[in-house]
């Protein structure tokens, strides 16, 4: 589950586990490991998290995403599909990792 959710975070920001990995000063053959099931401690994981735009959770694959209630839910969604549309694809990544980097500051 680990690796699946790194993978699909680092192609979101145009990168791959290997290269978060020298980024963040990590050997690259924790890669090997990490896509074996094994999964990095706290610290590196938190800087993964961190440099992904994403929370621990979602790489850890306890972040169950919850779409909003009610009227002002599909207000929002449909206001957030407004918005980005026109965007490049890159534009859109980035708007979900500040999205993302919200949610993190709201959890500290």
């Amino acid at each position: 589950m680990f690796y699946e959710k790194l993978k699909i975070a680092c192609a979101e920001n145009g990168t791959s586990p290997t290269a978060l990995a020298k980024k963040l000063c990590i050997s690259t053959g924790n890669t090997g490991r990490w896509e074996r099931g094994k999964v990095p401690g706290g610290d590196i994981l938190q800087k993964m998290a961190q440099e992904l735009g994403v929370t621990t959770d979602y790489l850890l694959g306890i972040d169950k995403p919850t779409a909003p209630e009610g009227e002002l839910g599909r207000e929002v969604v449909a206001r957030a599909m407004t918005e980005i549309e026109g965007l490049s694809d890159d534009q859109v990544r980035e708007v979900i990792r500040y999205a993302a980097y919200i949610k993190t500051r709201q959890n500290e």
